[in-house]
């Protein structure tokens, strides 16, 4: 069962990294031509169009139901791409969108 107050503590820890600009955030509507390109419990991947900088790109979205160790997961994997986002074999992350 998820625990509320640590999703909620999470939750603010993003939008403190979104705020103090330690995590890019982008407006959706910057993308179009989005494509379903793979689903699983807890996210789907689109390949989209990044229209202001001409890029074609990998948009995650989340499933909103997710648990505490989902989310857990989620930044982990944000502080992966992160460290590792110099390397020219490693998907290179951008920042976060809310659609």
């Amino acid at each position: 069962m998820t625990n509320p107050s640590n999703k909620s503590n999470t939750l603010k820890l993003l939008e403190n990294a979104i705020s103090g600009r330690l995590i890019n955030y982008f407006d959706h509507n910057e993308f179009r031509n989005i494509e379903k390109i793979y689903g699983s419990g807890i996210s789907v991947v689109y390949k989209s169009e990044w229209t202001k900088c001409g890029l074609i790109v990998a948009l995650k979205s989340l499933k909103f139901d997710m648990d505490e160790k989902d989310i857990d997961s989620f930044v982990e994997e944000l502080h992966r791409l992160q460290r590792a986002s110099f390397h020219p074999k490693i998907v290179h992350f951008y920042g976060i969108t809310k659609g």
